[in-house]
């Protein structure tokens, strides 16, 4: 019986850790994901030619998703960079860049412990050559900058900030190639009265 008992409860970790672990074609598109992660978004999902929807998260589980997702939020508009500089830099090293000045910043912040990813989702953009001096601009802001010069849209979610790129070979201001102007202003004035996280923090962009 004890046999029998211990048998059960390892096939069934067996089981679960299977299901964790195992990748599987979202129904509408050739995106690969684990269980987990279908679960998390609630998707519909082909596995060995028969469709499966995969079971939500509990209530719980997703608002620690949407208080991340808030974290993250509050966090790059708060975060203020004195001055931030590309020259011809692709759009993954621009993102290294502000994830390197916010890890900086979360530290000063004694938050060394969160990490905020800066991720791009979509067609290959490494040809373009981004070209941008912001001064005294949020990490939110800059983000939101990016995407607009690659035809993109930004997203936070529960593991940090995403560009996702619309389209292949979108325009740049009608160029290749883009550029913006040095010292063009952010899209909103700061409020002056809060204190800039990072107004002190050296640019890490050309390390």
């Amino acid at each position: 019986m004890k046999l029998f008992t211990f048998c059960l409860i390892y096939l069934v970790s067996i089981t679960i850790f299977a299901l964790d672990q195992a990748v599987i074609v979202a129904k509408n598109g050739d995106e690969k994901l684990s269980l987990k992660t279908a679960c998390a978004k609630n998707t519909a999902v082909e596995l060995e030619g028969s469709v499966f929807v995969a079971v939500p998260l509990s209530i719980e589980a997703n608002m620690q998703i949407q208080n991340r997702a808030d974290w993250i939020t509050r966090r790059v508009e708060k975060i203020v960079l004195p001055k931030v500089s590309f020259e011809g830099d692709s759009l993954q090293d621009c993102l290294e860049y502000l994830r390197r000045s916010t890890s900086k910043a979360l530290i000063r912040m004694d938050e060394s412990d969160d990490h905020i990813h800066f991720l791009r989702k979509g067609p290959d953009v490494q040809d373009y050559d981004i070209t941008l001096t912001l001064v005294n601009v949020s990490v939110l802001e800059v983000v939101q900058k990016l995407a607009s010069m690659v035809g993109g849209v930004v997203r936070i979610v529960d593991y940090g900030v995403l560009i996702e790129l619309q389209y292949k070979d979108a325009p740049l201001h009608g160029k290749k190639k883009g550029h913006l102007n040095e010292n063009e202003p952010a899209s909103q004035p700061h409020d002056r009265t809060r204190q800039p996280i990072a107004l002190t923090m050296p640019s890490y962009a050309n390390e």
